[in-house]
């Protein structure tokens, strides 16, 4: 519905943003049987990507933001995150951000646990069919 009204999605940025915080939590809890989630995966993958494009740099810059702080959150607490999240990711802009990001991470917490939890997941997606497509640009950041 947003994304055939794009006015709606401009209109209430804070809204948005909640809404894909929420689709990240979705994301990153997803039970791992790909039958259920392949299809709606492509959707919110597509959802996240069309709302970027559908609202101001600034406003997409924030709600890129408020994805990677909230797959940041699960990724350091001590419950698994689903390889699903990885679709998240793609909202990166691959050159610029990806440098940025991994520094953000080593800065925000200096817990070891915190930054080895959040490595031991990106590794876990290198391993298994993860759906980002530059995860290995990432991690060689």
């Amino acid at each position: 519905m947003l994304l055939a009204n794009p006015e709606a999605i401009r209109d209430d940025i804070d809204g948005v943003k909640m809404f894909c915080e929420q689709i990240v939590l979705y994301l990153a809890h997803v039970p791992l049987r790909k039958d259920i989630i392949t299809m709606e995966l492509e959707k919110l993958q597509h959802f996240l990507r069309k709302v970027s494009y559908h609202v101001p740099k600034q406003h997409a810059d924030e709600i890129v933001e408020v994805c990677l702080k909230t797959l940041y959150k699960h990724m350091v607490s001590d419950e698994e995150t689903s390889m699903y999240a990885s679709v998240v990711l793609d909202l990166l802009d691959k050159k610029e951000l990806i440098k940025q990001g991994v520094q953000w991470i080593l800065q925000q917490n200096n817990d070891t646990k915190a930054i080895k939890n959040v490595f031991k997941t990106l590794m876990h997606w290198l391993t298994a069919q993860n759906q980002a497509n530059d995860l290995v640009a990432l991690m060689s950041g």
